[in-house]
């Protein structure tokens, strides 16, 4: 039998260093942010400052930062906790298609994973002068380094996903009972994506309501529907806190905002954003030419299906809801599709690393060669954008 290599491997150590790298980097763009260095460095993160934030609505970010705030004095640790979120991102990233690539019965060994984790979260839509007036606003894809509400989000909506396909790769065979552990761990992951930014959830619960229910309703020869039925119970219970902090959220943040609630104003946002084909294309480049590729997952891969459907449901979502009042133009129902667009990302980056190891295994014929090649200049060409974008946030540019 062959011994799995440890945790101290050459491959973990170099990613380790890269992490470290990049949290030092994110610390002083995360400070100078803060602060508002040199009267530049456009972000929300000072709104989110105790001497800023005057809103009394519960949510994550301000409180973490009133925890960390020393007034009059540092925001160290929060720029600190801010680098700690983002690199966390690509920790879970890596977790996530080491999971998604053994879920296909495939060991990740190849260095492939752990550097295109790592590059994910830059990849941003491929710049072209012609078509973006800036590198984020109007984009399809990219990490908003001046947001810390999404930042934290996005972490945790991995993390929720990561927990939910384990769990449900389990059900409805295992007892929940031997799995109230991992059922704990996916309800405070789901409540901290929503306590941090509640669009994620848009998109995730009535897909996840839709896939238990099929699974609970599909025939299984030793668990009777009764049990299945049992079992299914602690998903939901799982997601009450969640569900409970929306309905406070929502009437809160209502009253104190006067923002007049949401209303149905058909693609207003989409149409301002520019190029209504073009940038999609742009901003999708990767996740589409890998889907080129794999359509017969969309049959075989709950996943993959799952990543499209939530990418389709938030799709809808920002092209028919906007908030009335106020905020009519801040574009925050954007924020599960920006998401889900990342999703799409790991999703594309698993398959790819799939192939990549199937080829350096077997071999590659004509059509793997051209998915591979082509899918990694695309990647690429997102990749350069997204690093250009980000010597621009840290040379204090702004978005």
């Amino acid at each position: 039998m062959r011994k799995r290599p440890g945790i101290f491997t050459r491959t973990n150590i170099i990613f380790g260093v890269f992490c470290l790298i990049l949290f030092s980097i994110l610390t002083v763009l995360n400070y100078r942010q803060a602060i508002g260095y040199a009267g530049g460095y456009a972000s929300d993160v000072r709104a989110y400052l105790p001497e800023e934030y005057g809103s009394s609505v519960f949510r994550i970010i301000p409180l973490v930062f009133q925890w960390l705030y020393e007034p009059g004095g540092t925001v160290l640790g929060i720029a600190f906790f801010m680098s700690a979120v983002t690199c966390g991102v690509i920790v879970v990233v890596r977790i996530f298609v080491g999971f998604l690539l053994r879920r296909e019965g495939i060991e990740e060994k190849s260095r492939m994973v752990p550097v295109m984790s790592a590059a994910s979260i830059f990849a941003m839509s491929v710049y072209l002068p012609k078509i973006h007036e800036y590198f984020y606003i109007g984009a399809w894809s990219g990490f908003p380094w001046h947001n810390p509400p999404y930042q934290l989000m996005v972490c945790f909506s991995l993390l929720s996903l990561l927990f939910f396909f384990k769990l449900y790769d389990r059900y409805p065979v295992e007892s929940s009972r031997n799995m109230w552990p991992a059922f704990v761990a996916f309800a405070l992951a789901v409540f901290v994506s929503v306590g941090a930014k509640p669009s994620f959830v848009f998109g995730f619960f009535p897909l996840m309501a839709i896939l238990l229910l099929r699974r609970m309703i599909k025939k299984h020869e030793s668990v009777p529907f009764s049990r299945r039925f049992a079992r299914a119970v602690p998903f939901g219970v799982a997601l009450l806190p969640s569900v409970a902090y929306l309905i406070y959220f929502y009437f809160a943040d209502a009253a104190e905002t006067a923002s007049g609630g949401i209303a149905i104003n058909f693609a207003y946002l989409y149409k301002m954003a520019g190029d209504p084909v073009l940038k999609p294309i742009l901003g999708l480049a990767f996740p589409l030419w890998i889907l080129c590729f794999h359509v017969k997952k969309l049959r075989t891969n709950i996943i993959y299906v799952m990543a499209w459907l939530m990418f389709a449901v938030n799709l809808a979502i920002y092209l028919l809801f906007v908030e009335a009042g106020e905020r009519f133009l801040h574009g925050n129902f954007g924020w599960g599709l920006l998401f889900s667009v990342f999703f799409l990302f790991v999703a594309g980056i698993s398959l790819y690393a799939e192939d990549w190891i199937s080829v350096k295994k077997i071999g590659a014929n004509t059509q793997k060669k051209i998915c591979l090649g082509v899918g990694g200049l695309l990647f690429a060409a997102h990749l350069i954008s997204g690093l250009v974008f980000f010597s621009y946030a840290v040379g204090g540019k702004g978005y």
